[in-house]
């Protein structure tokens, strides 16, 4: 009994935290730490996925993200970003750049929380 429970323990340490978006009738996982960031598109209710190796398109509200992902930080308007993928962050051009080489610019309301992220 107690071996089974040290196991589950250790099942539940080891479990990553996954992204899940729907496309179509299909439900899609990525793992939260390959997010790079989600964007609108020009077309409404549409959301673009940016992550290692993948990009995907799918319907929702940045908003709604927002408030339900944890992991992910608002940079603008248009833009939910991980901070766990930032390489570089300008604070004179505004610009944060990604371990991929994408840079992406922020809006000035955000200046003060990313650079106290950019600190820590």
């Amino acid at each position: 009994m107690r071996l089974a429970l040290e196991r589950l323990t250790r099942l539940n340490l080891v479990k990553k935290q996954t992204f899940t978006y729907k496309v179509g009738r299909q439900l899609r996982n990525i793992n939260t730490d390959d997010v790079y960031y989600v964007v609108t598109t020009p077309f409404p209710h549409k959301l673009q996925l940016v992550a290692k190796n993948l990009r995907a398109e799918f319907v929702g509200n940045l908003k709604q993200l927002d408030q339900e992902c944890d992991f992910l930080l608002k940079i603008s308007q248009s833009c939910l970003i991980n901070p766990k993928n930032i390489a570089e962050i300008d604070l004179r051009t505004r610009t944060i750049t990604l371990f991929d080489g994408e840079k992406l610019k922020y809006a000035r309301s955000c200046g003060r929380q990313l650079r106290e992220l950019k600190q820590n």
